[in-house]
């Protein structure tokens, strides 16, 4: 009975192709079966079910509820697939997944691809911003201060608490709560570049903070959560006029070394890190990201290679390049020795002084000065002309 069901599947995937048809099967990252021999090597077959953190990608142009309903009909999302995170906007599951689930999915017609969820870190090496040469542009009377505009800041989170920064929105990922309370201080001292307005005074001083918490407390993540995290910003940007994101975080391997990419990487990496920064600009949103640490001449990291991500390399205070760079870096702003907003919950940073402040270096603190940066471009032609600028027009 078993080899007349199977001839009967070879007879009708062989009709199928005379006839012209085309079996859809999504792409799967080879990374993820890597994985399974590595879990399955190290567990000497003591593990009774592997499972492996993997991001589904569906083809349509966004996620309903209706399909979410279907593809759990078939039990996989059930039983072989651990659902964690969903992408409404972005159209994605994140989850862990079995060989057996595998194995059933890549033939849904529905999804696009499956990636192995990759681990991601932070962009810093553990001057203060002079920021009043940026805000003395007046128009009618109003300093351009970024006011009435938000920054997201997909990071570690932000201690909401320091006087410099106040009342933020957004969610944390890392922990699957709605409290993005910084308890490592990076997303802090990014925060405070951005939009200081305190002791510490950002490029961007009446902006507001959108803190997406992707990164725990020792500053590591995972690709399907920082996925999320823009998700969410995409999806409230009009609830909180989200102008510009800053991404100062890097797509690692396993070993945490930085995957270095030469030429725009939308579809060369398949994390899907990427291809969802570059998505979150044709919403309107002007997306920084750092080019990553490692030193590399030849590239810069995902997902600043993102074709429609402004890609931000470091100097120092003598304009020499450090860290990343390579044919597609965009800009460089300063990064090394940044003081900024010091977390009193993590200290990445160092521990706060006495005004709450704190040093750390890396393409992560030059990121946000692009971001800041472009949200005062953005009040600028408002206010000048009622132009509305384009993410590529910035």
């Amino acid at each position: 009975m078993k080899s007349l069901k199977f001839g009967l599947i070879v007879l009708f995937l062989l009709i199928n192709i005379s006839l012209g048809f085309t079996i859809k099967t999504a792409k799967v990252d080879s990374e993820i079966e890597k994985q399974f021999e590595k879990v399955k090597s190290e567990s000497q077959g003591n593990e009774k079910e592997i499972e492996i953190p993997v991001i589904i990608q569906m083809r349509t142009s966004e996620l309903n509820v209706k399909q979410q309903k279907e593809l759990a009909k078939s039990g996989v999302l059930e039983n072989e697939f651990k659902t964690e995170n969903v992408g409404l906007t972005l159209r994605f599951f994140s989850g862990k997944m079995t060989e057996k689930g595998l194995n059933k999915l890549k033939y849904n017609e529905e999804i696009e691809s499956i990636s192995y969820d990759y681990p991601v870190k932070l962009s810093v090496n553990t001057a203060q911003i002079n920021s009043s040469v940026l805000n003395t542009k007046i128009i009618d009377n109003l300093n351009i201060t970024g006011l009435d505009n938000s920054a997201c800041v997909v990071d570690s989170g932000v201690d909401y608490t320091h006087e410099s920064l106040g009342e933020c929105f957004g969610s944390d990922y890392a922990n699957d709560d709605s409290n993005p309370l910084d308890d490592n201080g990076h997303g802090t001292h990014v925060a405070g570049i951005v939009a200081g307005n305190g002791t510490i005074v950002g490029v961007a001083p009446g902006a507001n903070i959108v803190a997406l918490k992707v990164l725990d407390s020792s500053g590591g993540g995972s690709t399907s959560d920082v996925a999320s995290g823009i998700d969410w910003c995409i999806t409230y940007k009009e609830n909180y006029n989200i102008t510009s994101m800053t991404l100062s975080l890097a797509l690692t391997y396993a070993n945490l070394t930085e995957k270095i990419f030469s030429s725009y990487c939308d579809s060369s990496d398949t994390s899907g890190i990427a291809a969802a920064a570059s998505e979150a600009a044709s919403y309107g949103i002007f997306v920084a990201a750092a080019a990553g640490n490692d030193g590399s001449t030849e590239g810069i990291s995902s997902p600043a290679c993102g074709i429609n991500v402004t890609s931000v390399g470091a100097v120092n205070s003598a304009d020499s390049i450090l860290y990343n760079r390579g044919s597609i870096l965009d800009v460089l702003a300063p990064g090394v020795d940044i003081l900024s907003t010091s977390s009193s919950q993590g200290s990445v940073c160092g521990a706060p002084s006495s005004d709450g402040s704190g040093t750390c270096s890396g393409t992560s603190m030059a990121t946000p000065h692009v971001a800041g940066a472009a949200i005062l471009i953005v009040q600028y032609k408002r206010l000048e002309s009622n132009t509305t600028l384009t993410p590529q027009e910035i």
